[in-house]
């Protein structure tokens, strides 16, 4: 009787160690936001300013980082209901906003980036210098780039 005891003893402990948990609970991790703009906002920082956020071009009247003129950041304010001015534009958390809310407009990369520039063949010019700094910073979209040219 006591050798049975034992052995309940034994296979009950047992399974009580190799039981789950009694609060059944699954962990969801939020995954980072792709974002396919972060990496052309750097390059279009460094084409503009040289990645100098305080930059003033009073011949064109274009503010910070991205060198914002005021008919964009009229476009944005409309569109969101702000109020920022040229001088918000210094602080890159909002010239990087307003840089956002204009790729988004866009359902190409490229196009976006040419019409940050403005319009006409000029932008063709600066989209080669952007995608020039891109492709130091993404191999990636290097790669994208020449098997283009090559088509």
């Amino acid at each position: 009787m006591k050798r049975i005891l034992s052995i309940l003893a034994i296979v009950f402990l047992y399974h009580a160690a190799l039981s789950a948990p009694e609060f059944r609970v699954i962990y969801i991790l939020m995954p980072d936001v792709i974002n396919p703009f972060l990496l052309v906002w750097e390059a279009v920082k460094f084409v503009e300013t040289r990645n100098n956020p305080d930059t003033i071009n009073y011949t064109e009247m274009a503010y910070g980082p991205g060198q914002i003129r005021q008919e964009k950041l009229d476009d944005f304010n409309l569109a969101n209901g702000t109020n920022f001015t040229l001088i918000d534009c210094l602080d890159e958390k909002i010239s990087k906003r307003i840089f956002m809310w204009h790729c988004m407009r866009y359902n190409e990369c490229d196009l976006a980036i040419r019409r940050w520039n403005g319009s006409g063949p000029e932008t063709y010019k600066y989209l080669e210098k952007v995608n020039e700094v891109l492709r130091t910073l993404s191999p990636a979209r290097g790669e994208r780039i020449r098997m283009k040219e090559k088509m």
